[in-house]
């Protein structure tokens, strides 16, 4: 998703995205909490919701958007992806932290056919997500850490096994203002059944 800096105080970008597997967001959540421990953090899990984005836009045509991602989750089988096991650190503007998500073939597929259905409905999309320079990544760390925390963040993921596989079985809706993830809707593959 758009990291709090690209979205401005009071507005709000919506992402086509997927959900974490039950043992993923788990261990994600585990992650949060030591940084909540360690770091002195308010609650990570009020914030934001463990997933990966396919596609981040300030608005999509919500009818359109709702059928077609029930047909194209209707058409897809869940499938496996592995996590790269490594981190990476950016220090500027801010301290980030993510998990590199390996492009297999069936993931990268999968996001161009997201891609092509979602763009179409939607405008200001975020041209980051465009298939050619796509990186499937999971955040773990929350916006707004300064670069001095750099060396704790190195020490409590360094302390993780971090070569996860996931189970793709989803997409939702996440609406993500400059506070606050909150998913909007899910629909689960291979039946297309939707949540809410």
């Amino acid at each position: 998703m758009a990291s709090r800096d690209e979205v401005k105080t009071g507005e709000k970008v919506f992402g086509v995205v997927s959900l974490l597997d039950g043992q993923t967001d788990e261990a994600v959540r585990r992650i949060w909490g030591r940084f909540e421990r360690e770091l002195g953090l308010p609650p990570v899990a009020d914030t934001n919701v463990p997933h990966f984005s396919y596609a981040v836009a300030e608005q999509y045509e919500m009818g359109k958007l709702d059928a077609a991602l029930l047909r194209l989750a209707a058409s897809q089988a869940p499938f496996s992806v592995q996590t790269e096991g490594i981190f990476s650190f950016m220090a500027s503007p801010q301290a980030m932290s993510w998990l590199p998500i390996a492009a297999s073939s069936t993931l990268k597929g999968l996001h161009q056919r997201v891609w092509d259905t979602v763009v179409p409905l939607s405008t200001g999309n975020m041209d980051r997500y465009q298939p050619e320079g796509w990186l499937p990544h999971i955040a773990l760390t929350p916006d707004g850490l300064t670069t001095e925390v750099l060396p704790v963040l190195a020490g409590i993921l360094g302390r993780e096994h971090l070569a996860w596989t996931i189970t793709v079985n989803n997409f939702a809706l996440i609406r993500d203002s400059s506070s606050r993830q909150a998913v909007d809707n899910t629909w689960r593959f291979g039946g297309g059944a939707k949540t809410r």
